[in-house]
């Protein structure tokens, strides 16, 4: 993939001011693409402020199918990147037992299908994938990523707009959302604060932001659509306590876990398979080392204030 790909281009982001979705941009408007981001109503920009990245933003309630709609009506990209999510449990409950998604990400599809579109692009995760001895999902949020999945599928198919699915394992990085392990254990670290910890056992497969947004641009300038989800991650599981030890390396601070004491979730998992029906993109793999992207984290964290 080169600049020219993205350069002068209409480029739509849903969620373009959560963690992945800033960073996404950013990388954007650096090859100069037209970029448009779509926030929720009332949300704030505090991640694209951090980043100097400066789309043109709409307010557009995602959940609302005649408000995308409205929204999206005079905007013709030729490239979506619909990372857009809701992280409210309550909805997430009500549209489950309704039998309905949270996500309208078909209704951006419908809204902005056009024979300038090169490429639809959804991004899910780990846990709308089965998995566990009992083999199911476990998050409300899972599965209703698991359903837009396949909404988005069958309406790709049924208007002929170019679509493709990618999902990730732990993305990291600056400006991630402080409750997460890892800005939580930098943050001990930092301020000499004792870490609830989930036991040695838990492991994940950590790929660092900026690769996932390599991954997900090369997705999207890629010739064809693809069938199948792509996966972007990493060939390593790690353990949580190896992480926090790697963290009290790189700044030299030793922290105090309180082992056991962070109660285990449903999802937490000792180990992540990858099926061999599971495959990334041709021609990308992670490029950062864990090492390296925790002290990224680091350095972010000691200069910016978000």
């Amino acid at each position: 993939m080169t600049p020219l790909e993205f350069e002068g281009k209409r480029v739509l982001v849903t969620g373009s001011n959560g963690f992945i979705g800033a960073h996404l941009v950013q990388r954007l408007l650096a090859l100069q693409a037209d970029v448009v981001g779509t926030v929720s109503p009332g949300s704030d920009g505090c991640r694209l402020e951090a980043l100097d990245a400066h789309p043109r933003v709409l307010e557009c309630d995602l959940s609302s199918n005649d408000h995308v709609a409205r929204c999206l009506s005079d905007f013709r990209p030729h490239y979506v990147f619909h990372l857009g999510v809701e992280r409210d449990q309550a909805v997430l409950r009500a549209a489950e037992a309704s039998g309905s998604s949270a996500i309208k990400g078909q209704a951006v599809m419908e809204a902005v299908a056009s024979s300038d579109l090169r490429r639809f692009l959804s991004l899910g995760s780990s846990l709308e994938v089965a998995f566990g001895l009992d083999g199911k999902l476990h998050t409300f949020h899972g599965r209703a990523k698991a359903r837009e999945w396949q909404d988005l599928q069958t309406l790709s198919e049924r208007i002929g707009a170019p679509y493709s699915h990618a999902r990730t394992h732990y993305v990291y990085g600056p400006l991630q959302p402080r409750s997460k392990l890892i800005p939580t254990a930098l943050a001990a670290a930092i301020e000499g604060r004792t870490l609830s910890l989930t036991g040695s056992h838990v492991r994940k497969r950590f790929v660092f932001v900026l690769d996932v947004v390599d991954g997900l641009l090369a997705l999207a300038a890629s010739p064809s659509p693809i069938s199948r989800a792509t996966w972007f991650t990493s060939d390593t599981e790690v353990s949580n306590r190896d992480v926090v030890e790697r963290i009290s390396a790189i700044t030299g601070r030793p922290i105090k876990v309180a082992p056991e004491e962070f109660g285990e979730r449903d999802f937490d998992c000792q180990h992540w398979p990858l099926d061999a029906d599971e495959h990334g993109l041709a021609g990308w793999a992670a490029a950062t080392p864990l090492d390296a992207g925790l002290t990224a984290c680091y350095e972010w964290m000691c200069h910016n204030e978000v």
